[in-house]
């Protein structure tokens, strides 16, 4: 689990991971490429692999990530 929380203009990179994610919008709001628009207080579901996602804020926003991992990925 990791809380981030971004300046306006700032956010996470195009990337993926091997590991099934969930985000958790703590305050503000953030656009998800692949997944959409997500307001303040919702939760988002990323899978793990391609495609990549990126997350970008309209202002300043917090989330907590949670990795899960999947079972037979590597750590």
């Amino acid at each position: 689990m990791t809380l981030f929380a971004f300046a306006a203009g700032e956010g996470l990179s195009e990337h993926w991971t091997p590991h099934d994610a969930t985000v958790q919008i703590r305050k503000g709001e953030l656009a998800v490429e692949s997944a959409g628009v997500c307001a303040g207080g919702g939760t988002l579901r990323l899978p793990s692999a391609p495609p990549p996602h990126a997350l970008i804020g309209a202002g300043r926003f917090k989330l907590l990530l949670t990795l899960l991992k999947n079972p037979g990925t590597p750590t």
